[in-house]
């Protein structure tokens, strides 16, 4: 049995954000689109066990569409059971990471949503931020079908994604209600209530996405290990000493991408074989049990 020591390696590497070029547009039914991520208009008709869905025509029948400069702007109807109303959308770009959005339906009787759907095997582990709290989603499904994780009234709602925070702002406060739906869908659904407002039911907010900023770090001059190892057990390395069966010589160096983000993989050829940090412990003497790499222009 192959033997396994804990101690701490650390890829020596150059990282920068790869910035993804997107901006908040509407669709052919008037959803809201940022990357893959879609936001609805929704109504649930509890009588009948229905929801009324933007994504569905025969719900949300966009019957005009128009652009203005930068503002998009749609109208059509909403068919809900009991009634017909119109509906106006409007979704204004100001920046590739900002935009305005509205939705007004005049009507009160009926309570609409704002509904995002986060797919549990992008978002598991992500955090959303409303309500001076942080809900991180669970990786364990709840027991029963339909678990509520965070409901408040907030002007300010985050979501954490794999590049960046996506924020919704508004100046008059919303209703927030965050719930896992599993194992019905797979997928936590995050609700923002339309505000009732003068006869109307009105969603308006301000949405922008902050990608997340990172500054390199050069980690070259405190590599002591190379990717390879050619003699398990040596307390010479490289990697983790454990052989040419378990080493890290696969690995591509160079620029690559992980995970959104672009890092410069130190080459072990061009830094006197060394491309890693690894630390050891009392079971791994040999190995240092600390490494330092200086950095003069590293922010505060």
């Amino acid at each position: 049995m192959r033997r396994v020591f804990w101690f701490l390696s650390i890829m020596c590497c150059v990282g920068t954000m790869a910035a993804q070029k997107a901006s908040f547009t509407l669709d052919q039914q008037g959803c809201v689109l940022w990357r893959e991520l879609l936001m609805r208009g929704d109504y649930w008709d509890n009588a009948n066990r229905a929801t009324y869905k933007q994504t569905e025509p025969k719900h949300w029948r966009v019957e005009k569409r128009e652009t203005q400069g930068n503002e998009t702007i749609l109208s059509g109807t909403v068919f809900l059971p009991d009634a017909q109303l119109p509906f106006t959308e409007r979704m204004s770009s100001k920046a590739p990471y900002e935009a305005d959005y509205l939705q007004e339906i005049p009507d009160v009787k009926h309570t609409f949503t704002f509904r995002f759907y986060l797919p549990v095997n992008k978002y598991v582990g992500h955090s959303v931020w409303f309500s001076g709290k942080e809900f991180k989603l669970p990786a364990e499904a709840p027991q029963k079908p339909y678990q509520t994780l965070g409901s408040a009234n907030d002007n300010s709602l985050r979501i954490q994604m794999d590049d960046g925070i996506l924020q919704i702002t508004s100046e008059t406060p919303f209703k927030i209600h965050l719930a896992d739906y599993r194992p019905s869908s797979n997928n936590y659904h995050l609700n923002l209530y339309f505000n009732k407002v003068d006869g109307k039911s009105v969603a308006q907010f301000h949405l922008s996405f902050q990608p997340y900023r990172f500054t390199p770090l050069d980690l070259r001059p405190a590599c002591n290990m190379g990717f390879r190892d050619e003699v398990e057990d040596d307390n010479k390395g490289g990697w983790t000493d454990q052989g040419p069966a378990n080493d890290l010589r696969m690995f591509p160096v160079g620029s690559q991408t992980f995970c959104n983000t672009t890092f410069d993989i130190v080459d072990p050829k061009k830094n006197a074989g060394k491309s890693c940090i690894v630390l050891g412990n009392s079971r791994k003497p040999a190995f240092p049990l600390h490494a330092e790499a200086k950095q003069t222009n590293a922010p505060h």
